[in-house]
C-alpha cells in the first residue's frame, strides 16, 4: 500500500504546514489535521494539498498547488478529472488548462518548483 502524503495551508496564520495525521467524517469531509509536533487543526480552517509523488530537479516534492518553472514557462499543479493536471501560466497573467496529467513531466529534469498558490500567489498575476 502507497502511502500518501499531504501539507496544509493554514489560512488563518497564512503559512504551511506538513500533515501528520487526518480525520474524516463519514461524507468524506475533513474534520481536523494534526500536524507533526502534534497541533491539531479544524477541517475549516486549512486548505489540503497531496503529494503528486514526483520531485524537481532539486529533488523538492511537487505538491498540488505547487507552481513550477519549465524553461521561461511557469505551470500550475491542480487536481481535476482523478488525476494531477497542470494550468499553463501565460505572460503571469492568463491562465490555461492544458488536458495532460502531470506525469507528463515525470521524467523531466528540468522542471523547478518556484512556489505555490498561497505563498506566491503574485507569480500568477
Amino acid at each position: 500500500m502507497r502511502k500518501i502524503e499531504f501539507r496544509a495551508w493554514l489560512k488563518r496564520e497564512k503559512r504551511m504546514i506538513d500533515v501528520k495525521g487526518i480525520e474524516w467524517d463519514q461524507d468524506g469531509n475533513i474534520i481536523s489535521v494534526k500536524c507533526p509536533q502534534g497541533k491539531t487543526y479544524s477541517g475549516d480552517s486549512i486548505e489540503l494539498m497531496q503529494y503528486t509523488k514526483l520531485k524537481d530537479k532539486n529533488g523538492k516534492k511537487i505538491f498540488e498547488g505547487d507552481i513550477f518553472a519549465w524553461g521561461s514557462t511557469l505551470y500550475q499543479v491542480i487536481y481535476a478529472d482523478f488525476g494531477f493536471k497542470v494550468n499553463y501560466v501565460k505572460d503571469h497573467n492568463d491562465i490555461y488548462l492544458y488536458d495532460f496529467q502531470l506525469n507528463y513531466f515525470e521524467e523531466n529534469d528540468e522542471i523547478e518548483v518556484i512556489g505555490n498558490i498561497y505563498e506566491d500567489d503574485d507569480l500568477l498575476e
